[in-house]
């Protein structure tokens, strides 16, 4: 799931392509040629300046998987029937706004 960088600065995802199922392609390899198309990317907290990770820096990128590090906002994947997306939330105030994806959940 989405995770805050280190610094508390960026919120680290993966990005998977909204991709067809071919006519009789197996699922299996659908999945495949869909987690193939998969990229780790963060954005600033207010949903600007995406930016790829390249594969070997994910893993180190990251730090606590929802609260920024001082504690003020937390970052929720929700989905739904509106649409999907990454939200930001704030703690203190529970107010939350989309910061990537397909809107309200």
């Amino acid at each position: 799931g989405p995770r805050w960088t280190r610094d508390g600065k960026r919120v680290l995802l993966t990005e998977v392509p909204r991709i067809e199922r071919r006519p009789n392609e197996a699922m299996r390899d659908f999945a495949r040629r869909r987690d193939q198309g998969q990229q780790q990317v963060t954005v600033a907290s207010d949903g600007s300046d995406r930016r790829p990770v390249p594969p070997d820096q994910a893993d180190r990128a990251g730090s606590d998987p929802t609260l920024s590090r001082d504690g003020h906002w937390r970052v929720v994947a929700k989905e739904g029937a509106g649409g999907s997306g990454l939200y930001i939330q704030d703690l203190a105030t529970g107010r939350e706004r989309l910061l990537i994806g397909s809107g309200p959940a």
